[in-house]
This record gives structure tokens, sequence and C-alpha cells, in this order.
């Protein structure tokens, strides 16, 4: 199984974090139950063949706990991790309708459905080619984006670049609200609390570690990461991914990944 990604032109950079492709391998069995890290973003996911043989597009929120989908072999996965916030901002869909779900685009937004399969079946083989497919039917929604809201993109990129790692009191002052405001419009801007958004990423941080560094041990990761010690975080990756750390480590190295962020440096 192979993963990879790409980052969207700077024009782009506000609605879109990464492009990404999934593609199995002719060795790979013929299904997987494929684990869906979750990090509090949305994804726009485009599967072809899909259901009925033709381009199937589907739009999932963010979730507290991983996502599992079965992944076919022969079946070509393309998609877009977009911003938080980005849903509202751009794309003028309430977050909330979609936390915890995954619901096929054609029922929510069956104009921009219609647009990427004119542009984009059959799916582009490349990441490249799919990408500037995809910037060209977003185009219209940055051009006519909401703003987002500028103090909880604040706590957003801070919980980003510190992996979650960042005390309540530095986040309220960076976003110059309430911590009971703060919580209210970031669920609005997000669809999960600070405290959520936080674990996940701290959670994802630590997974990347353990993909890149199992020669450390699962006790000094969890150290690393803040956890208490090896049984909260051992803990922590059963709620979330219903796995323990070795058995999610077996699963994420089966997987060559291409230019993913976290493992090339890149938040």
């Amino acid at each position: 199984m192979q993963y990879e990604e790409q980052a969207p032109r700077p024009e782009f950079a506000a609605l879109v974090s990464r492009f990404w492709a999934f593609e199995t391998a002719a060795e790979d069995p013929f299904q997987v139950d494929h684990v869906v890290m979750p990090d509090g973003a949305c994804n726009l996911t485009l599967v072809e063949p899909g259901p009925q043989g033709r381009l199937y597009a589907s739009l999932s929120g963010p979730s507290a706990v991983a996502m599992r989908v079965p992944i076919y072999r022969g079946v070509r996965y393309r998609g877009v991790r977009l911003q938080p916030g980005a849903l509202r901002a751009f794309l003028g869909i309430d977050v909330a309708l979609i936390v915890g779900r995954n619901l096929p685009l054609e029922t929510v937004m069956p104009e921009c459905y219609a647009s990427l399969c004119v542009c984009l079946s059959p799916l582009p083989q490349s990441l490249a080619a799919f990408s500037s497919g995809i910037e060209r039917v977003f185009a219209d929604y940055v051009d006519h984006a909401r703003l987002l809201d500028d103090a909880v993109q604040k706590v957003v990129s801070l919980l980003i670049q510190t992996e979650g790692n960042e005390s309540l009191s530095v986040l309220l002052e960076s976003s110059g609200l309430s911590e009971r405001q703060l919580r209210r419009r970031f669920v609005a801007e997000v669809g999960v609390t600070p405290k959520v958004f936080s674990r996940l990423r701290r959670v994802r941080r630590a997974c990347i570690d353990l993909l890149q560094n199992k020669r450390l041990g699962v006790a000094a990761i969890a150290s690393e990461h803040g956890f208490a010690d090896q049984a909260h975080f051992s803990h922590e990756l059963r709620a979330i991914f219903g796995m323990s750390p070795q058995l999610l480590h077996q699963y994420l190295s089966q997987i060559q990944h291409t230019n993913v962020s976290g493992l090339n440096g890149e938040n």
C-alpha cells in the first residue's frame, strides 16, 4: 500500500491542507480495512470506480476516533484534507452537520459533485494532475470565501505548530477570548473542542514518532509527548484507534508513506 501527499499552491493554502492519494499494490489483499488517522480536519474523498462503477465522492467531518474504511485492490483513491474551519468559511457548510460522519458529496454539494465528475473522471493517476483539477473546481470557492474566524485560526495554528502541546492560558492569550467564548467559536469553526483537537494532534505526532523511531520504545515516545506513562499512551491509542501501539505500528509499517506532513518535518 502506498500513501502520498502534496501541499497546495499558496493561493489555496487557507482552504486546503494537503492533497493525498492512496493506492494498493498487486501483492496486497483484495480488501483491506484501512485505519484513517483523525487529526481534526474534514476530508473530501474521491473513489473510482465507486458504487455502480462511477466516480464516488464523500465528505467526512472531524472525529474524535479513527474511521475504518474498506480499501479494494484496483480502485483509485484521491482526496483533499481541508484546513480546519474551511468547510464553513469557503464551502458554506455547517461543520456540525458532518462531525463524525461520512456523507455522499452528491447529497451535500450536488453542484460541486457534478463539477468534479466533469473535471476529474477518470481520476488522474498522478497526484499533481489530481490537485490541479481540484484547484480548478475550487477556484470559485476561493474567490467567494467568507472570512475565517481569526481568533480561532490563531489557536488552530498554535495547536498544529506545537502538536497539541500548548497551555490553555497561552491559547486564551493568543485568541483574546474567554475560555467559554473560545470553546463556542472553536466548535463552530472546527467541529470539535480545543481539547479534543489538541488531543488528536498530540496523538498524531506520537504515532508518527512510533512509525519513525520504533527503536526508542513505546515508553520513551509516551514520555516525550507528555503522556503520564506507557499505560496512558496505550489507553489513548486504544480509545482512538481500537489498537495497541504494537498493532498500530505493524499496520502503519505496511504503508509506504511519501511526502507526508510530519514525516518530513512539516506540520
